[in-house]
């Protein structure tokens, strides 16, 4: 009903099912109401079987799924860094070079 109706069937569509189901089984039909299905759907009180169980369905749908944890990045000093693109330190001459190339290419 949800599929094809939407979420919230109007009580036309509701008033349909329930006669659908006493048609389908006839067994289930109530001998003492005036139409035989208000067990299922009652138009005037809006009450029955299917409402409650739309109304379930409703209810259950609108919970979120619980929000996964992020994981909390370091920050400052403890931050994790990626490495350098060159495994050593450079010193002498090779640090001079690069100190230079970071300043004049600004």
């Amino acid at each position: 009903m949800t599929d094809s109706h939407g979420r919230m069937p109007s009580r036309k569509h509701k008033e349909k099912y329930a006669l659908g189901i006493i048609t389908l089984f006839p067994s289930l039909k109530d001998p003492f109401s005036p139409k035989g299905y208000e067990h299922f759907y009652d138009a005037e009180k809006g009450t029955g079987y299917l409402s409650w169980r739309l109304k379930t369905m409703s209810r259950n749908a609108v919970k979120r799924p619980a929000k996964m944890p992020t994981v909390a990045q370091a920050q400052g000093l403890k931050r994790r860094r990626l490495g350098a693109t060159l495994p050593e330190q450079l010193d002498g001459d090779a640090c001079r070079e690069a100190k230079s190339f970071l300043i004049h290419s600004g």
